[in-house]
């Protein structure tokens, strides 16, 4: 009994710091590990990054003129881009800069949106799955 014992019983601060020595163990937790498998794909970082330049860019990019995405200058239509109007103009005189990124802002939304429905759905259309069980189950995931 006393052997079976002594293979249980903690260790001391001491032994933990040698035992640690020995192995020359690297701790790291889950999400530093994923992000670093995530930096090492180049596609998928560079994506996400490009991801993230559009969303700041739909969110930021339209405070940095001073036109809206209605409003109209006829005299200034069909312009080529300048320090005025930076992706120039339309056929009625709206700045173009503007009106993309307010694009993008309702394009993302949507996506988002989206997303989101998606997930509820089939959060809840699984869990109704898997809550049933057996045949219905099946017949459930095979339908979907």
């Amino acid at each position: 009994m006393s052997e079976l014992t002594s293979l249980f019983t903690p260790l001391t601060a001491e032994e933990r710091s040698l035992v640690k020595e020995d192995l020359n163990l690297k701790t790291s937790s889950f999400w530093k590990e994923g992000f670093t498998q995530f930096r090492s794909n180049r596609l998928a970082f560079t994506g996400a990054i490009l991801l993230a330049l559009l969303f700041f860019m739909a969110i930021v990019a339209p405070l940095f003129t001073s036109y809206t995405y209605y409003e109209t200058h006829l005299k200034l239509k069909n312009l080529p881009p300048s320090s005025q109007f930076w992706f120039g103009t339309d056929e009625l005189g709206r700045d173009m800069f503007t009106r993309i990124w307010y694009g993008a802002r309702i394009s993302l939304f949507v996506g988002v949106m989206a997303s989101i429905i998606d997930l509820v759905i089939g959060v809840f259309y699984g869990s109704i799955s898997a809550l049933l069980g057996g045949k219905r189950e099946e017949l459930m995931m095979q339908g979907s």
